[in-house]
Formats: C-alpha cells, sequence, structure tokens
C-alpha cells in the first residue's frame, strides 16, 4: 500500500529567523495600514513567502539552494 508521508505542521524558527519574520512583518503592516488594507498575521507572511518563493528555489553545482529569480 503506498503511503504518502504528511510533512510536519509546523516548523522550528531559530530567534534571528523569528525576528526577521516580525520585523518584516511589521514593515509591511505599516504599507498595508497606510493603503487601508487588513495588517497579515507573521504566519500568513511566511506562507506567501513559500508560495512565491519555491518555484525558484534551485541547488547549484555544489549542492547549495539559492533563488533563480
Amino acid at each position: 500500500m503506498n503511503r504518502v508521508e504528511k510533512m510536519p505542521a509546523t516548523v522550528r524558527l531559530n530567534k534571528e529567523e523569528e525576528k526577521s519574520i516580525r520585523e518584516k512583518c511589521i514593515e509591511i503592516n505599516k504599507i498595508l495600514i497606510r493603503k487601508e488594507r487588513p495588517p497579515v498575521r507573521e504566519s500568513e507572511l511566511v506562507h506567501a513567502v513559500l508560495k512565491m518563493s519555491l518555484q525558484y528555489t534551485k541547488v547549484n553545482e555544489k549542492g547549495d539552494l539559492y533563488l533563480d529569480v
């Protein structure tokens, strides 16, 4: 029987990643509020970035990940 392995529902972030996401979310929300748009949550930002960037994620000859935008 083929079983599809399910990805974990959570991703562990280090403190620096958490801080970067929080700061970017604040920056984006200030712009959204000025445009009278609803703010985004940090989780919504992460989902949007993943969705937009996965198609550009590649691996080079050395095996390093990079974004080919």
